[in-house]
């Protein structure tokens, strides 16, 4: 017998606002995280002993130039509705290139002399490794 019965649930539509929403949250998200990339390499690149002209710096500052423009469009556009999208579509494929740009630019350069380590770290695995041994035979 054709026909619909009161006992069948009925399939809940797709809300696609929803994953875009969710999708834009982890977009800017990814985007922090390469903020605080570029923010961690200008606090520790000396500690590292990293100079500025590795390409490690470039590859560095290009994800990091990238991500923080993204965070500031996405997040402008969040705020301000789709009447910035015009600024976002040309701003953000802008920063892309200006990121390849300088991603090129320090692949192509030669390489500086790295510096060399002057004090090796202790090493104290062994103590660990005692300390670890003597816990598990309690």
């Amino acid at each position: 017998m054709c026909g619909s019965s009161g006992s069948e649930t009925a399939s809940q539509p797709f809300d696609a606002s929803r994953l875009i929403s969710a999708i834009l949250l982890l977009q800017r998200s990814l985007s922090v995280v390469q903020c605080g990339l570029l923010f961690f390499l200008f606090l520790f690149a000396s500690y590292f002993g990293v100079v500025w002209r590795h390409y490690v710096v470039g590859i560095t500052l290009g994800f990091g130039i990238f991500g923080t423009m993204e965070l500031a469009t996405s997040t402008l556009r969040t705020h301000l509705g789709p009447g910035f999208d015009g600024v976002y579509n040309i701003v953000l494929p802008l920063a892309y290139n200006c990121s390849v740009l300088i991603w090129l630019t320090y692949l192509l350069k030669p390489q500086a002399d790295q510096s060399k380590v002057q004090i090796v770290p202790r090493n104290e695995l062994e103590e660990w490794n005692q300390e670890l041994q003597q816990l598990l035979l309690r």
